[in-house]
């Protein structure tokens, strides 16, 4: 055990030898910018709508060849619309909301068993969405919201679409239907129905402020199911996930101007961008610390930045306990490489 441990740590604190994804940091940018440009001078949350595509569509096409980070944002574009939508005529029943959280934490969590990156890309914002839209008091309807977020996903898909830079590889799934028995993927997604609803029906009853969607975004962020218990990517996540939720709590502290957040937002996208290939952790952060910001342009929430790390520490414990300590049969399982 000792040795697994030692391990895992040595792989946890290991840089991957992969270049840093340049390119995919400078088209995050222009994207970032191109986004602003249009949608800060509409006010309200269009903003943050438009801000919070582009950091959520960056994290899925920094790898691979043009043809693949394409296809995975658009998948996760349109598991990002679906759940706006649903967020959009669910809002104002806690009831409501607590059975549609279980039911989507079901299906996203069976979903991501097809182990394609575009489905999985998909059944994630599925979740993300839905406590972004349930949870950030928006002006603007669900169908509006969900056009800005098409928007902001449509200008990192664009660049994305461009062959620039070195092609750095994308990871490869094995095939569920290989690997995984029928119980296997129903164990999958009610591990991450329990973990989801939970987080949400939490965030209904702790508070009510803006910032309540960190707990169950950081729940369904954590809780990922397609690459399994394995430890030091649990890790990195729960590490890039706390570490990005206090710098935005510091940033927020400060009460910048939407501008500024915005700002500040695009330099964790493209952070986040650029790091992806020699450090899940590091990306991690970066994301983390964009999609929490994005949250924040448009609206005044008085919440103090503590309450929004609590929210994440919340939803890591949550994910780590309910999400991963209880189902595993067998606990040396956790300590494999995040490479095999």
């Amino acid at each position: 055990m000792l040795s697994a441990v030692n391990v895992w740590a040595k792989e946890f604190a290991t840089l991957s030898p992969q270049p840093w994804a340049v390119w995919a940091a400078t088209r995050t940018v222009v994207a970032g910018v191109g986004v602003g440009v249009v949608s800060l001078p509409l006010g309200g949350s269009i903003p943050s709508v438009a801000y919070f595509a582009v950091a959520c569509a960056t994290s899925f096409s920094v790898l691979g060849s043009p043809r693949i980070r394409v296809r995975n944002t658009a998948g996760q574009a349109v598991g990002a619309v679906a759940g706006l939508l649903v967020a959009g005529f669910t809002t104002g029943s806690p009831f409501v909301v607590a059975v549609v959280a279980v039911i989507a934490g079901f299906a996203s969590g069976v979903v991501e068993r097809v182990r394609d990156s575009a489905v999985t890309a998909g059944a994630l914002m599925f979740l993300v969405t839905l406590a972004f839209g349930t949870f950030v008091p928006m002006t603007a309807p669900a169908p509006i919201q969900a056009l800005w977020y098409v928007i902001g996903s449509a200008a990192v898909g664009v660049l994305a679409a461009i062959p620039l830079g070195r092609r750095l590889p994308a990871v490869v799934l094995p095939s569920t239907v290989a690997t995984e028995s029928r119980r296997q993927t129903l164990a999958a997604g009610a591990r991450l129905a329990v973990c989801f609803g939970t987080g949400m029906i939490l965030a209904m009853n702790l508070d009510q402020g803006r910032h309540s969607f960190w707990l169950p975004l950081t729940i369904a962020v954590v809780v990922r199911s397609e690459y399994g218990p394995v430890a030091a990517r649990v890790t990195s996540r729960i590490a890039g996930t706390i570490v990005g939720a206090a710098l935005a709590s510091v940033v927020v502290l400060t009460r910048p101007t939407d501008v500024l957040l915005a700002g500040i937002a695009i330099a964790g996208m493209a952070f986040g961008a650029l790091a992806a290939p020699r450090h899940y952790a590091l990306a991690v952060i970066g994301i983390t610390l964009s999609a929490l910001l994005t949250g924040e342009i448009g609206l005044d929430d008085q919440a103090i930045p503590l309450l929004r790390l609590g929210d994440t520490l919340l939803g890591c414990l949550i994910a780590l306990v309910l999400g991963h300590l209880l189902w595993l049969r067998r606990p040396p399982q956790l300590l494999r490489s995040a490479h095999e």
